[in-house]
């Protein structure tokens, strides 16, 4: 119930921010069609107040949807769905629908460039927190999601420098490798009957192979390593950001320390729960399962996916060709790549793969043995920096303090006691006329001629 309130919560504030832009759209366009707002809004002026708040309002929407700082604390809640749900709509298609409205809608943000820049720099904060949070987390279902959130902020960063063949190529390949990573986990679930927790887990490799092979494939693109789908479309995106001047270059450099994260996360996960002895759960579970794989209809998804996540990059190759970028180009013409040379590309693609190298290195040397003892946990990050704490402290609680406050004050003193009043006023004037219906004709004589005379003064007063 608390994961669906506060996505619940959380989805109002985005659907909220976003209606208000699309009213004053209507009252300075007078339509919401594509192509007449575009043209339209061109007519408003760069920059002015109007397109500003608009284009704000769209930002706040897409944050919301796509679980983006501050607005993302909802979606790991919502991993207590059934994993395919999860691959679906958490991974592939609903929490990704934020970058397409940003894309979708580039020209209003385009003429707002300060609320552009704050979408590449959200992308950036988000992919760097929600990738250092995943380091500590030990569901399995909880490290996929925020990897998604920090996948998505790469992609937010991309459409932020109107790098937008770049996001939605990005999208494309993430769609293939987290799908891929949340059914493989789902196989994982299932053979442990249900278990998340990776601390339990351990020396799946030789009873699970396939499961193996396809989950470090989906590591793997997730990491960026060659020649994998997450390589092409993760590294045309820091390519970018780094031809764009000194902000671009900060940009890069947040690309450049999550991918290093990315690696960390992504083969920590591998390495507890695939390597070393088996465990006690494992060797329980698997005991009663004959092929710990699971039945071919939950595997042979893994294994298409598996195969998309491998061969899915190969859409768009730098400097050889584009005809992902072309397709858009022929959807909305300025959705282009804003590119940087194929050379340049090329050599930041080395550094972003000698980065995620050294994040598997480390993983490696910190969690493939599992006699080491486990390295100090930042609170911090158990805390997931503080943001559930802070909403606690600046909204939930403020929300229930004045719940209770209006209860007594208001509900308790005016509203229910009102309708005790109503109910109590009505017994009296029951025993009043009780008291009048005496059976006397005089009483009756008595309150007719006072009815008369009660009429005749009106009259006289309102004639």
């Amino acid at each position: 119930m608390a994961a669906a309130k506060k996505a619940f919560v959380m989805n109002a504030i985005g659907d909220a921010a976003m209606a208000l832009a699309l009213f004053l759209l209507i009252q300075h366009t007078g339509t919401l069609e594509f192509q007449a707002v575009f043209s339209k809004a061109a007519s408003l002026g760069p920059n002015t107040w109007v397109i500003n708040l608009v284009a704000a309002g769209l930002l706040v929407g897409a944050i919301a949807k796509s679980a983006q700082i501050p607005l993302h604390t909802w979606l790991p809640d919502a991993m207590e769905g059934p994993t395919p749900v999860s691959a679906l709509i958490h991974a592939a298609t609903m929490v990704t629908a934020g970058v397409y409205l940003i894309v979708r809608t580039h020209p209003l943000f385009e003429q707002a460039p300060h609320v552009q820049q704050t979408v590449a720099g959200i992308g950036a904060v988000t992919l760097l927190a929600t990738g250092a949070i995943a380091l500590v987390q030990t569901d399995i279902k909880r490290v996929i999601a925020y990897s998604t959130m920090s996948q998505i902020g790469y992609m937010f960063l991309a459409a932020g420098i109107g790098a937008y063949s770049a996001a939605m190529f990005h999208l494309v390949t993430h769609a293939f490798f987290k799908a891929l990573l949340f059914l493989g986990a789902g196989v994982v679930i299932h053979a442990l009957d249900g278990e998340q927790d990776m601390r339990k887990m351990g020396g799946l490799r030789r009873r699970m192979p396939r499961t193996f092979v396809a989950m470090l494939i989906g590591a793997g693109a997730l990491a960026g390593l060659p020649p994998l789908a997450g390589f092409f479309s993760k590294d045309a995106i820091l390519a970018t950001a780094f031809s764009e001047g000194v902000y671009g270059k900060v940009l890069f450099s947040a690309g450049l320390a999550g991918v290093l994260l990315t690696a960390l996360y992504s083969f920590r996960l591998i390495f507890l729960v695939f390597s070393g002895e088996e465990s006690e759960l494992v060797r329980e579970c698997l005991s009663k399962h004959k092929g710990g794989e699971g039945p071919r209809w939950m595997t042979a998804p893994v294994a298409v996916l598996a195969l998309l996540a491998f061969a899915g990059g190969w859409l768009e190759v730098a400097g050889l060709w584009h005809p992902f970028s072309r397709f858009l180009e022929g959807i909305a013409p300025a959705a282009i790549v804003v590119s940087s040379t194929p050379a340049r590309e090329w050599l930041l693609s080395g550094v972003s793969v000698i980065v995620a190298l050294g994040g598997l290195w480390i993983a490696w040397m910190i969690y493939s043995a599992r006699s080491q003892p486990a390295p100090r946990t930042p609170k911090a990050l158990i805390e997931k920096l503080y943001f559930d704490r802070a909403y606690d402290l600046l909204f939930y609680r403020p929300a229930v303090l004045l719940a209770h406050r209006l209860a007594s004050l208001f509900e308790q003193q005016v509203i229910e006691r009102s309708v005790e009043e109503v109910g109590t006023g009505a017994l009296r004037g029951g025993r009043v006329a009780a008291a009048i219906q005496n059976g006397l004709a005089r009483s009756y004589v008595l309150l007719v001629a006072a009815g008369a005379s009660l009429v005749l003064l009106l009259f006289l007063i309102f004639r």
